[in-house]
């Protein structure tokens, strides 16, 4: 294959909705998308806890269903495990751009670019000003700091958004000023805004082969906001002190159509656009919670550890030297109980504990919980986060100007029609 191929990984998108609103005269470019190239649906795990987006793109990259690689986990995936994106770099000799693909560690050379999730701990290969964008938006996503940037962060991400970005992306700034500003959503599609911006530079040096750059801001809003998009018919909305006046799935989705009218333009390429997974509505909205201070918390309960790590908004890695601690551990987080349901949700393997706060009815000022006689007010120890509206579904979307591409198809079998690609 001698023509650049992309990939587009716009993580959980429901297309159902996106067809709703191309109905309704929106979304331009998905509708020319849809019309003129291949599309069809994946599939993959049919056990819902398997249902997880670091689940599903292992998948996808493996060329393996869960029961074969058995990731789990963020931050899992083994880099010294086959890839089909290493094959190409190296049995084919392709320099590959890689942007954020979820739960993927470096294993690549240093002539292909690679920028990991925020939560997936390995090395970076990017110029020095990418790397230090790239790890002040790490931080703030993984300490939950959006509402507390150190003001040298933030004279960077200018620096960064007004010095190094496309006048396309400072109008969509000026445009949209007044919401960003008012709707705290509108920080993650400016997130995706920025690595499209940084997928850009990237795609004008000609001498990278294949690119790919990984998108989460529809994922994150349709979880919050499903129950208020304006092409759904919902008998029950979220809380109008929770967010009016707005449907924050139309705006993400019209910012990745804004994507797509700029990707139009790409001449000489095959390109897949790939969910992975999509989203269903719930009907009776589910409150999520975190840590305000995680070390703190556990330290307090009387959990001793010898590292702890936050994954994404409500899951802790906690790590072990000894069989002792880890037996504590166990029981402590295990006895947690609020109104007789459980907070956390522990995993224990070998000298690690997979915690995730999972609580998910409102906490009040007046809710305490008790370990071992220590009596905590919940929630002075939590942060209110959002409010879930959706659950996954295992049907996932494909659009593709490859052609072998036909029918309905496992998400660990995307991989192979590309390498046939490259050994035609």
């Amino acid at each position: 294959m001698k023509k650049k191929l992309i990939i587009l990984q716009i993580n959980e998108v429901n297309f159902d909705l996106v067809a709703k609103y191309i109905s309704k005269g929106y979304l331009p470019n998905f509708k020319y998308y849809l019309n003129n190239f291949n599309f069809f649906e994946t599939s993959s795990e049919e056990k819902y806890e398997n249902l997880e987006p670091w689940i599903q793109w292992v998948s996808f990259y493996s060329g393996k269903n869960f029961s074969e690689h058995k990731v789990s986990h963020l931050n899992d995936f083994d880099e010294n495990k086959w890839n089909f994106l290493k094959e190409l770099e190296l049995k084919y000799n392709k320099k590959l751009a890689l942007l954020f693909p979820m739960n993927l560690k470096n294993s690549f050379s240093k002539n292909s670019f690679f920028l990991p999730d925020p939560w997936t701990e390995t090395s970076v290969n990017a110029d020095k000003s990418t790397k230090k964008i790239f790890y002040i938006f790490k931080r703030i996503i993984l300490e939950n700091a959006g509402n507390n940037i150190k003001f040298s962060d933030l004279l960077s991400i200018l620096n960064f958004s007004f010095l190094k970005t496309s006048t396309s992306f400072k109008f969509f700034i000026i445009k949209n000023f007044l919401k960003i500003i008012k709707y705290k959503f509108y920080k993650a599609i400016i997130f995706d805004y920025l690595c499209w911006e940084i997928f850009k530079s990237l795609r004008k040096q000609k001498d990278y082969d294949i690119f790919s750059l990984f998108l989460n801001s529809c994922a994150h809003i349709q979880h919050h906001y499903f129950l208020n998009s304006s092409v759904e018919t919902f008998m029950k909305k979220n809380p109008y002190w929770y967010i009016k006046n707005v449907d924050p799935i139309l705006e993400c989705l019209k910012s990745y159509d804004n994507f797509l009218g700029e990707f139009k333009k790409d001449k000489n390429i095959e390109f897949l656009i790939i969910t992975g997974l999509s989203q269903i509505a719930i009907y009776s909205p589910v409150f999520y919670y975190n840590l305000k201070d995680h070390n703190e918390f556990f330290k307090k309960i009387g959990v001793s550890f010898t590292k702890i790590i936050k994954r994404m908004s409500r899951d802790y890695t906690l790590y072990f030297d000894n069989k002792e601690d880890i037996i504590n551990a166990k029981n402590k987080i295990s006895s947690i109980k609020l109104n007789k349901q459980s907070i956390f949700s522990l995993k224990i393997n070998e000298k690690r504990a997979y915690v995730e706060l999972i609580y998910d009815k409102e906490i009040k000022k007046d809710d305490f919980i008790n370990i071992d006689g220590l009596k905590l007010n919940l929630k002075e120890n939590v942060n209110f986060i959002a409010i879930k509206n959706s659950i996954h579904d295992q049907k996932g979307y494909l659009i593709t100007s490859i052609k072998d591409y036909k029918e309905p198809i496992k998400i660990w079998d995307v991989h192979k029609k590309i390498l046939n690609k490259y050994e035609a």
